[in-house]
């Protein structure tokens, strides 16, 4: 799928009137906080803001939860844009919560549109078993999202790569044992996942393909993005609302033929220099190393002649 590049106002018309709800951990907070910054502002998300956490208010936004920021299972917050669009985020550390599945089913109108992802802390923060966890769990969320939703346009987003060695966030000291084997464990998810919505006709979204060679784009920790990668994700996903809406897309950015052509020859003409550069370096290695074999033996000879006298 092409990406395309939306403005402020370009996102505002695609969303006008909607209800859109985001579940998921921090790269989909981050997500929906580009969304809202994009709404609102129109530039890129400065980076320190999309790294804070259970701000009181974003952007225009207000957080409705009263959870303290800890790193336990039980982490809490909830924040809604209460503008136009609507939108609204609660953070999950796991599929088929309590919290999770009552806010599902007590939903005053059901959302226009519903974004969702949860992998890693599923995984790793559940105990050894989370792999079976997230298998049974995937499952009851898709058959309670298509029960109580059937009019809502349900996107399963699959999980950012992450590093092998990634650090801090949901990696907690007790399991950084396992952060070897969990990008491995992401791939395997992310599949298994698909495979289950698509058997369910959601829709998926595939962050982890878009993003598999992206990782100069990485936060340091390993596991988060910064603001050019998320607002690549944020507009794949405005992509992706605007196929299904059957919407008008504003397209992507032309490059001037000559601008092409240009980049072409500056780049050829590097390659040339590096070539030269190369060049130079091997024959003046070879007239040193010449050099310094002739001293070498004029200095012999002289000291043999010298011995004979």
């Amino acid at each position: 799928m092409a990406c395309d590049m939306f403005s402020s106002v370009q996102a505002k018309r695609l969303l006008e009137r909607k209800f859109i709800y985001f579940y998921g951990s921090s790269n989909i907070r981050a997500l929906y906080k580009d969304l809202v910054w994009l709404l609102s502002n129109g530039s890129l998300t400065p980076l320190d803001k999309l790294k804070v956490k259970n701000e009181i208010s974003y952007a225009g936004d207000i957080r409705v939860s009263n959870g303290h920021i800890h790193g336990g299972r039980n982490y809490e917050e909830v924040r809604e844009y209460n503008k136009d669009p609507y939108i609204k985020f609660q953070f999950i550390t796991r599929l088929n919560l309590p919290s999770f599945v009552n806010a599902v089913k007590e939903f005053p109108k059901d959302p226009d549109i519903l974004v969702i992802n949860s992998c890693v802390w599923d995984l790793s923060r559940w105990g050894s078993d989370g792999v079976s966890q997230f298998k049974e769990n995937i499952i009851e969320t898709f058959i309670l999202l298509r029960s109580a939703l059937p009019n809502t346009h349900i996107i399963w987003l699959t999980t950012f790569p992450i590093n092998f060695n990634c650090k801090g966030g949901f990696l907690t000291e007790e399991i950084k044992f396992i952060r070897n084997m969990l990008p491995y464990h992401v791939v395997f998810a992310n599949k298994y996942a698909s495979e289950i919505a698509n058997f369910f006709n959601l829709d998926v979204l595939d962050l982890h393909y878009h993003f598999r060679f992206l990782s100069n784009h990485h936060s340091e920790d390993g596991i988060h993005w910064d603001s050019i990668a998320i607002r690549y994700a944020t507009n794949l996903l405005l992509t992706h609302i605007g196929l299904l809406l059957d919407a008008s897309l504003p397209g992507t950015l032309e490059l001037d033929q000559r601008f092409i052509q240009r980049s072409e020859r500056i780049r050829d003409g590097r390659y040339m220099l590096g070539l030269n550069t190369c060049k130079n370096a091997l024959k003046s290695r070879i007239r040193n190393s010449i050099l310094s074999k002739r001293r070498n033996y004029l200095k012999y000879m002289e000291n043999k002649r010298r011995y004979l006298c």
